[in-house]
């Protein structure tokens, strides 16, 4: 038996996001396949796709115990592709342009992402693997480079891509084309041919899962930060 809970009484959705914090697969179903609670160090807790940490970054009072603040350090995760779908998860704070939250996108390297643009709108999408052209894009419109800690989340289910921000859909879009397989890097703060971009300021929580999640599983790992 593995993540036993008994409740006296129906379960608020508050009550079970509380209870999924130290879970890597929270919904038990084999989805949640890597969980970097960056407590000290960029370790997934599953054990299977420990990050290597470039430069020194500070680990500090964040979201969830501890955080990363990069100090100009970035993150490779050992993640194979997710084109088929997925979703990224993570919380963070800037007040800096132009932070790469998570990406293996950059110019012929096709792959994922969630960054902060110059505007400090949130945006999400996939590189196409040529040129700067990407499958789909989606761009956000509140500043987010406020010092204060969001949640985003980036889903795809192999033909719809959607944005959240702080539990709010921001977006869909349709991949024009199938995103391609790729062998690029994953990164936290950095993309996989330039390495670090030296902006974000901190991020918390990064999980990752092999599927498109619900609008109700993005509200809970939303409220695990209650």
């Amino acid at each position: 038996i593995d993540w036993l809970y008994d409740y006296e009484k129906p379960a608020s959705t508050e009550c079970i996001s509380n209870s999924t914090i130290n879970n890597p697969d929270p919904f038990d179903d084999d989805s949640g396949i890597a969980l970097y609670k960056l407590d000290g160090n960029a370790n997934d807790t599953t054990g299977d796709h420990d990050g290597v940490v470039t430069g020194t970054p500070a680990y500090i009072s964040g979201e969830f115990g501890k955080c990363i603040d990069y100090n100009s350090a970035y993150v490779s995760l050992p993640m194979a592709s997710l084109h088929t779908g997925f979703t990224l998860s993570v919380h963070f704070t800037t007040v800096l342009n132009d932070s790469i939250l998570i990406s293996r996108f950059y110019h012929l390297y096709a792959g994922e992402e969630i960054y902060i643009d110059g505007s400090g709108f949130a945006r999400a999408g996939y590189g196409s693997g040529s040129g700067w052209s990407k499958t789909y894009n989606i761009l956000g419109s509140t500043d987010l480079r406020d010092g204060l800690w969001h949640h985003a989340v980036h889903t795809y289910d192999g033909s719809i891509a959607k944005l959240y921000v702080d539990n709010v859909l921001i977006g869909t879009s349709a991949a024009a084309t199938a995103p391609a397989a790729t062998s690029g890097t994953l990164r936290m703060n950095g993309d996989i041919q330039t390495g670090s971009t030296n902006q974000t300021s901190e991020s918390d929580q990064l999980r990752i899962f092999n599927r498109a999640l619900t609008a109700d599983e993005v509200t809970i790992l939303y409220n695990e930060r209650k």
